[in-house]
């Protein structure tokens, strides 16, 4: 354990920006599952509706730092080409 006070004021600033960014994975592997699921159960609809959420929760961990730009866009590409698969 620290006993310097700006290092147990980092640990605690580490630990809750580590749950922020847990809760804000989950959401987003959630949302991209459910692309998956809709693309595969062949409900055009419903995944392109999942697909708009999925890509707005992707965008967003980009710009909170969760992730970096290139694993969301190949995300992005990923779900986009399966949907466009989809739909042809």
């Amino acid at each position: 354990m620290a006993n310097i006070a700006s290092q147990i004021k980092r640990i605690q600033t580490n630990e809750k920006a580590r749950v922020q960014n847990f809760t804000f994975k989950a959401q987003m592997r959630t949302a991209i599952k459910k692309v998956v699921t809709l693309a595969t159960n062949k409900d055009k609809e419903g995944a392109k509706i999942a697909l708009a959420l999925a890509l707005k929760l992707i965008d967003k961990s980009v710009s909170h730092g969760v992730q970096t730009l290139a694993t969301s866009g190949r995300q992005k590409s990923r779900l986009q080409a399966r949907i466009a698969k989809l739909i042809a």
